[in-house]
């Protein structure tokens, strides 16, 4: 491990002494000011830090990814195509300690370029904050200090919605064209969401943990009408089976205002699981999308969401360097920027290959090749998520909390891979080239 060390000096040494760490910090530094303060929103500061916190911290992720990327590709190919390498090959050390130190140089820049990062976020909110008076930052330090977890209710997919409503409709959905299918379940959607007077509709929610004891947990609704301006009056009750709970709360929402309710913790059932019923005691009918109805609670802090953010973003960080050496091994400068560039461009714009196939899962009738054709797609879309960056921006702009869940087991898997993948090849690669003479 001291060989390791060592070549991790020396390569930190010769980035300083180039001037790429400190080109590199003023680009984060100056690149996440720029963009935080150009954003704007309506005036309120907890809006204004909203939008800023995102677009800056978004932007210049993106841009200390790639620049980490072309780093990393440049660091060692630089060295053999100057021959640099080669004095260091000459000498009794194995070629993994090389790979390691230059990874290890690696990991260490992206450590410091996120706290650079971060650093540059917290100041700019800070300093903004300044200009407003007690009362507004009293509210956005409540909301950004104090994280949220927030909780949607169960919804069937697309596919089960349509599939549902039209056995309960007596149609063969295996007779419909694609445009009679697509209209179907606009028309189940429709009746899953739409609730005429006098009639109910529940939804079950699971919190899957429980709040602390003593705070209160808080239930957010949204209705949507047609052309009908009348306010939409009901009330909710909020019941569990099995349980000896029951709260109800009579309402006047207008459509697309947000409404809050404060459900004491008292009336949260041990298993977190419950159940919400809203009855429409006007004469209108009301609509709930899937969107309208959100549970939420404190849970967690913004120093926990800090370093949530920066543990799993230097991970990737560690894992884009790695792939970008293992690149510059085997291929030119260039070649080898662009290649690890587009691999990183594909896997962040993997959430929009999985609508593709939730449209493609939607067809009415399924039969075996595909069902089999899914499974592929899903692998494929899964391996292509290798170099995706942990999707934190939103939940570190909007005060929610970060989820250890969401990270483990649906980001870090793939990303995981692809370091060791990186580091397997990169060795084998260095191992085998003809590095050990000193050519002129």
């Amino acid at each position: 491990m001291r060989k390791a060390l060592t070549i991790a000096r020396m390569t930190l040494l010769i980035t300083l002494r180039r001037g790429t760490l400190f080109a590199l910090s003023i680009v984060i530094v100056g690149v996440s000011t720029l963009a935080f303060q150009m954003a704007r929103s309506d005036g309120k500061l907890i809006n204004e830090l909203e939008i800023r916190i995102s677009y800056s911290y978004g932007l210049t992720y993106s841009l200390l990814s790639l620049m980490i990327i072309a780093l990393a590709c440049f660091t060692v190919r630089s060295q053999i195509d100057a021959k640099n390498i080669h004095l260091v090959t000459s000498m009794p050390l194995e070629r993994k300690w090389i790979f390691t130190g230059q990874a290890m140089a690696l990991v260490i820049i992206a450590v410091i370029s996120e706290i650079l990062l971060l650093g540059s976020v917290l100041t700019n909110s800070w300093w903004l904050s300044k200009g407003y008076d007690q009362a507004e930052r009293d509210s956005a330090y409540e909301k950004y200090f104090k994280t949220r977890r927030e909780v949607k209710p169960f919804y069937r997919s697309k596919r089960t919605v349509a599939l549902t409503y039209a056995e309960q409709k007596g149609i063969d959905v295996s007779q419909l064209n694609g445009t009679e299918w697509f209209n179907l379940y606009h028309e189940a959607l429709r009746e899953e969401t739409l609730i005429n007077s006098n009639e109910s509709r529940i939804w079950k929610f699971d919190l899957n943990d429980i709040p602390l004891k003593g705070e209160s947990v808080y239930f957010n609704y949204k209705f949507q009408r047609g052309n009908k301006r009348e306010p939409v009056k009901g009330y909710f009750e909020m019941t569990s089976p099995g349980y000896n709970i029951y709260f109800k709360k009579e309402i006047e929402a207008h459509q697309y205002a947000q409404g809050q309710i404060a459900v004491p913790i008292d009336f949260v059932p041990d298993n977190g699981k419950f159940e919400i019923k809203f009855t429409n005691t006007g004469t209108n009918s009301a609509v709930v999308g899937r969107s309208g109805l959100i549970f939420s609670y404190s849970k967690g802090s913004l120093v926990e969401n800090i370093n949530k953010c920066f543990l799993s973003q230097v991970f990737h960080l560690s894992v884009s360097a790695l792939v970008g050496l293992c690149a510059g091994i085997g291929l030119t400068f260039s070649v080898a920027t662009f290649m690890v560039i587009m691999l990183y461009l594909i896997s962040s714009g993997q959430p929009v290959f999985q609508l593709v196939m939730k449209d493609y899962e939607f067809l009415a009738v399924q039969t075996a090749m595909d069902t089999f054709l899914n499974n592929v797609m899903h692998t494929a879309i899964w391996l292509t998520k290798g170099l995706q960056p942990p999707e934190l921006v939103g939940n570190i702009s909007a005060g929610i909390n970060i989820e250890w869940n969401t990270l483990l087991f649906s980001w870090l898997p793939a990303v995981a891979v692809y370091g060791i993948i990186a580091t397997i090849l990169g060795s084998l690669m260095l191992t085998s080239k003809e590095l050990d003479k000193i050519q002129t």
